[in-house]
């Protein structure tokens, strides 16, 4: 587990939000995922390259669908705002 940072036991720390306490768990997360041994695919080569192209895709797809979701947000935050910058029909008469 080298490589890994080392926290305080909960019952160590003080003043501890919710939020900090969630960061045991992907910190664990993190260091699972990275630490999965592929040793049996490397032995197989169509094998590694399904589960490769398999995972990249995964990340692609995922990549995507928020560049998707955060284009979407900034297009509607541009409309909100040019609708309040838009001149109303009262302002130009009068």
């Amino acid at each position: 587990m080298a490589g890994i940072a080392r926290v305080a036991p909960r019952a160590v720390r003080r003043d501890v939000s919710p939020l900090e306490c969630s960061g045991d768990f992907h910190l664990r997360l993190l260091a699972g995922l990275h630490s999965l041994d592929f040793a049996f695919w490397r032995d197989r080569r169509p094998l590694w390259d399904v589960g490769l192209i398999a995972l990249s895709a995964g990340g692609l797809a995922s990549s995507g669908i928020g560049l998707w979701m955060g284009l979407g947000r900034v297009r509607r935050a541009f409309g909100r705002m040019r609708a309040r910058l838009r001149p109303t029909r009262r302002s130009l008469t009068a």
